[in-house]
């Protein structure tokens, strides 16, 4: 799970964060177990991951809707976004719905 091959699709960027965040969350639950060490890197890795979605300039409009569709998964789960960086994201998709 790793942001650094350029030619990875946005589709494979997405199912992998959720999959980190999935993890983190799992990591959490079972604190005592878990070296503090572990669930930072997770974090980072997770941050990583999610700016380089957000970053991501859709090429057409199903990757708009991916975009769209994976912050809303993300803000359902609980996980907190900055309201730039969810702006930066609603921006950057606005193109592909536009009538």
């Amino acid at each position: 799970m790793s942001g650094d091959d350029p030619r990875r699709g946005l589709t494979d960027l997405i199912d992998d964060h959720a999959a980190l965040i999935v993890e983190l969350e799992l990591v959490r639950q079972s604190k005592p177990k878990i070296p503090k060490t572990e669930l930072t890197q997770l974090r980072i890795k997770e941050l990583e991951l999610y700016t380089t979605i957000s970053a991501w300039p859709p090429g057409n409009r199903i990757e708009a809707y991916s975009k769209v569709e994976h912050v809303a998964r993300v803000l359902a789960t609980g996980v907190a976004l900055d309201r730039t960086t969810v702006a930066f994201v609603l921006r950057s998709v606005q193109p592909f719905f536009k009538e």
